[in-house]
């Protein structure tokens, strides 16, 4: 969706009285930035889901030698991948900017 010119200006002008105003905020508030936070948000869950596969597995090892520690770990790593899954889909809506009835 494209801007008018004069929201085009409008956003222009916000902008600079921004640098005018705090420009060490507004040097912080960069593309880059956000490049950043969004690879964050996608590392972070990718972690935790290979995490509970990993907890998952060595549950169902060590279920063999001790019932009770396979079983919990086993539990807790199939908790933590759709924990995971829940996180990303939660952050990537949040930076798709809501959800589909929000952007009606």
């Amino acid at each position: 969706m494209t801007l008018s010119d004069e929201h085009r200006r409008a956003l222009e002008e916000i902008e600079r009285a921004l640098e005018q105003d705090d420009p060490q905020f507004a040097a912080t508030v960069t593309p880059e930035h956000f490049q950043r936070l969004r690879r964050r948000w996608v590392i972070i869950p990718a972690i935790l889901f290979l995490s509970g596969a990993v907890l998952l597995v060595a549950g169902l090892v060590t279920t063999h030698a001790q019932l009770a520690a396979g079983i919990t770990t086993s539990i807790v790593g199939f908790i933590t991948m759709p924990a995971a899954i829940a996180l990303f889909l939660h952050r990537h809506q949040h930076l798709m900017g809501g959800s589909a009835t929000r952007s009606r």
